[in-house]
């Protein structure tokens, strides 16, 4: 909703209040005076940005996470309050009746939370601002790559032909499974840490990448964990889906594994899209350095490696982002959509 309209249903007091708050003067009993001042004064770029650059830090990361939010129309409180992190949810309710009294985010009568479209235009342009003069071009970008199609493929033709048993915990032996890790576009190793959680069913005892692979395929129940591990029948038409769609659900299924850990991975992601023009890339230091204030440690996972690992490692591996080297430093891009159609081999 624009400005205007969000303040038209808004009751006379709450208008006169932020007329207050801002500091301006106009006749309290006449609703016109007070919708045309605060929309004159909430509008005007320069106020924007000096009340942006006095703003918490919280407070700028929750309206951010709100212009992204193209799921959202409006936002009820709880989802206003999984948007902050776990680390600042304490001071939530001091968080939006500060951003409520300076007139940047608005509640209806129905409860449910709004940020005007025009702030949420501007903060999008602010945001990208600051990323902007962080990006290179890179003229030789464009190859969509799908390595992860090929690796799934690779893994449910290996079952398809291979009997593959499984131990009473419902994992492959340690023999096989590094047999199929062999097979991987992506080499991994069998992961020695033994505090792994959080990401994935067998994510304890399976690498990264192959942890969220298979999942991916019991999610789309391709596979079942009986005593051996078999390829179902609905894996006949799991094949004959596009690459397209392909990544589509494994983007979707990544976003539903790993938001359980990282409840601003969906804005992250949204974010990133957002951001990136084509053919440009940022140092992927850099890119950690600008997202790791919206994540919060998870264990043993400190933000950074959320970043690194959680994040831009599995985007590239999902077909996301691609990961390009230069002069010493790895880049992070966009990776354009590819479409062709599914093959046995990719």
């Amino acid at each position: 909703m624009k400005l205007m309209n969000i303040l038209l249903t808004q009751p006379q007091t709450e208008l006169v209040n932020r007329v207050k708050a801002l500091g301006l003067t106009c006749d309290a009993h006449s609703r016109q005076q007070l919708t045309e001042q605060l929309a004159k004064a909430l509008l005007n770029k320069a106020h924007a940005e000096k009340e942006w650059q006095e703003m918490k830090t919280a407070e700028q990361q929750l309206l951010t996470q709100m212009s992204y939010g193209s799921m959202f129309a409006s936002y009820t409180t709880n989802e206003l309050f999984t948007c902050v992190k776990r680390s600042e949810r304490a001071q939530f309710d001091r968080i939006v009746e500060s951003l409520k009294s300076k007139g940047w985010i608005y509640r209806e009568a129905s409860g449910v939370w709004h940020l005007p479209l025009e702030l949420k235009d501007w903060i999008k342009n602010y945001t990208y601002q600051v990323f902007r003069q962080h990006f290179i071009l890179f003229p030789d970008a464009g190859t969509s790559r799908s390595d992860i199609i090929g690796d799934l493929f690779q893994f449910m033709e290996h079952l398809a032909e291979n009997g593959v048993r499984l131990t009473k915990n419902k994992t492959i032996h340690k023999k096989e499974l590094a047999a199929i890790l062999r097979s991987q576009s992506k080499q991994e190793e069998i992961p020695a840490e033994k505090w792994r959680f959080g990401y994935g069913r067998h994510f304890y005892y399976y690498p990264d990448r192959f942890s969220f692979l298979y999942d991916f395929c019991c999610d789309q129940g391709w596979i079942d964990e009986g005593e051996n591990l078999e390829v179902t029948p609905a894996w006949d038409s799991g094949q004959e889906i596009s690459v397209n769609e392909l990544l589509e659900r494994l983007c979707r299924f990544y976003l539903r594994l790993y938001s359980r850990v990282i409840p601003q991975l969906p804005f992250l992601l949204e974010l990133i899209r957002g951001v990136f023009p084509d053919n440009e890339g940022m140092e992927e230091q850099q890119l950690i350095f600008l997202l790791k204030q919206y994540i919060d440690p998870y264990y043993y996972d400190e933000p950074e490696t959320i970043i690194k690992i959680r994040i831009i490692q599995m985007l590239e591996y999902i077909g996301v982002v691609e990961i390009k080297e230069m002069d010493a430093a790895k880049y992070v891009l966009l990776q354009p959509r590819s479409t062709i159609k599914n093959k046995k081999k990719v």
